[in-house]
């Protein structure tokens, strides 16, 4: 590195992580949003009268506006978009998602806050002139940190400032506190015990080569784009927040239960991953973050491979939202070698109302994959339900699914045994 950047010289936009900063940046999004701005540039001329009236929104000069937004690209909370509106990061999403829901997840959200930051700050590289997207190409000063302290984590307030230097050090030192990558004691500072699993691999990954400046880009709008070479640590980080937060999930309203749930639930690509590759077990020993996210991934691939329409031939309900995935051989069962609680075989994909009446027994398939009604059917003091079952009976469900995911013989005997009132 040259002696204009690097230790001594921590470039900074000079505009912080604060929580000044951060609500004006809330501001914009929501306001973003508005028609008025549909399709204007924020980064165009600041002589641009959208641009102007976009800045006038939280008080401040165009060129001031657009310095405090390229930074929060750079941290990680926005994506990297020139036009309005301005769009949440994935981890911002999460974020914003657990703020806007009530006291009990505010310390959720806190987290979530810190983890975005600290993301962005480990992606951050700067060059003799400016910030650099692609931060193979610059020098990256979170590594440099890690390797400046001592073996116990800590460095002096005199030796801190030495590395970054006299112009940005207090914007970088709230950066670093309000990340949660460092405490402050009256020695100095401290690494935190935060986010332990991307701190680990921060000095034990290497970044790849063969990536553009707008791949680094779309990286930081998306922390778990595969192309992070730190998303495992990422994942896992995440994983033990949720963690906690599933811990008092049962003793939260249901608007908030359905928030944390939606959290854990866009985390599950690799337990996807592990399914597709036939890993079908969910273990009792599995952290209660890796049981919802292998159940969620599981859901996903049943509803997909189902076109997302509930398979009752008779009943017409479809749609994401109004469907989701039944288990054949219950999941409560002792899990086996091959695994059953996760195998896309033992799954329908049906709507809420199908799906109680499956779990009760109230129908079941044939080894040809035919609906049979139980005769208890008649039993329910429902005209609709008793006819869609009744109509449905000695039909193949619909649709079909691909022949490697229909439901196999071990899985429909132990429904007709075990659930169906024959």
């Amino acid at each position: 590195m040259s002696g204009s950047y690097g230790a001594g010289s921590w470039f900074h936009s000079r505009s912080s992580s604060s929580e000044g900063e951060r609500d004006k940046i809330v501001a914009l999004v929501n306001v973003s949003h508005s028609p008025k701005y549909a399709h204007t540039r924020w980064s165009a001329g600041t002589s641009d009268p959208d641009v102007i009236a976009f800045a006038k929104e939280i008080s401040v000069d165009p060129a001031t506006m657009q310095t405090k937004i390229r930074q929060f690209i750079r941290l990680g909370f926005l994506k990297d978009d020139a036009n309005l509106p301005l769009k949440w990061s994935t981890l911002a999403q999460y974020w914003r998602s657990l703020s806007e829901s009530g006291r009990n997840l505010k310390r959720y959200a806190d987290t979530f806050e810190q983890f975005i930051i600290t993301c962005g700050l480990t992606l951050y590289a700067f060059d003799a002139n400016s910030f650099v997207s692609n931060p193979v190409n610059g020098y990256r000063p979170i590594p440099a940190l890690l390797q400046r302290v001592n073996a116990q984590g800590f460095i002096s307030r005199s030796d801190l400032e030495a590395l970054i230097g006299d112009r940005n050090n207090a914007y970088w030192r709230m950066d670093l506190i309000r990340g949660g990558i460092l405490g402050e004691n009256a020695y100095g500072f401290q690494l935190t015990n935060n986010f332990p699993a991307l701190m680990q691999s921060i000095p034990n990954v290497s970044l790849p080569n063969n990536l553009t400046s707008t791949d680094w880009s779309e990286i930081r709008g998306d922390a778990l784009d595969p192309r992070n070479p730190y998303r495992t640590a990422i994942l896992s980080d995440v994983g033990s927040t949720m963690e906690e937060a599933l811990n008092i999930e049962s003793t939260l309203p249901h608007e908030q239960q359905e928030v944390i749930k939606s959290v854990v639930a866009s985390t599950d690509s690799e337990e996807e991953a592990e399914i597709n590759l036939g890993d079908y077990k969910v273990n009792d020993s599995y952290s209660k973050v890796k049981t919802r996210r292998k159940q969620s991934a599981w859901s996903k691939v049943v509803c997909r491979n189902y076109n997302y329409q509930c398979c009752m031939p008779q009943c017409d309900i479809n749609g994401s939202e109004l469907v989701s995935a039944a288990h054949i051989k219950k999941y409560s069962a002792l899990e086996e070698a091959v695994g059953h609680r996760a195998n896309p075989q033992n799954g329908l994909c049906l709507c809420p109302i199908c799906h109680a009446l499956f779990d009760r027994g109230y129908f079941t398939l044939t080894h040809d994959l035919k609906i049979e009604a139980s005769p208890q059917i008649s039993n329910l003091n429902s005209n609709i339900i008793n006819n869609i079952v009744r109509d449905s009976n000695g039909k193949q469900i619909d649709p079909m699914p691909p022949v490697q995911y229909q439901p196999t013989t071990e899985f429909i005997n132990y429904h007709r045994k075990k659930v169906f009132k024959a």
